[in-house]
């Protein structure tokens, strides 16, 4: 059974999805699952939010576009509603361009489309 609500935008890359009839530590393992299954890893904690990465930063740099890295930031909280609140938030800033931007869209879909699936 999928415990998916919905899914909203917060801010241009920032994305959310909601969660019913989950605890938030379930929903948090089974999130970090997928992310790390994807070939994510956990570069770091920023308070609540968890970084992942994937890629090579030092490709990009070099590179441009053609090579795929993403960072994006993860945080779960309970809402007034008792709904388990997913963000996902892209830490790369507008680095890369207009093609770089379109494939951390492209990856920002695919990831929610993942989460979805819980």
């Amino acid at each position: 059974m999928s415990h998916y609500d919905r899914t909203f935008t917060i801010t241009a890359g920032t994305e959310a999805c909601t969660f019913l009839d989950i605890d938030a530590d379930t929903l948090a393992a089974q999130a970090h699952e997928i992310f790390i299954t994807d070939g994510y890893r956990v570069s770091g904690q920023e308070g609540t939010v968890t970084i992942y990465e994937k890629g090579s930063r030092l490709k990009r740099l070099l590179l441009g576009a053609l090579v795929h890295y993403f960072k994006i930031g993860v945080s779960l909280r309970l809402d007034a509603n008792g709904e388990v609140v997913v963000t996902l938030q892209n830490k790369l800033g507008e680095s890369g361009g207009s093609v770089a931007r379109k494939k951390i869209q492209k990856e920002h879909r695919r990831l929610i489309a993942l989460l979805q699936t819980l």
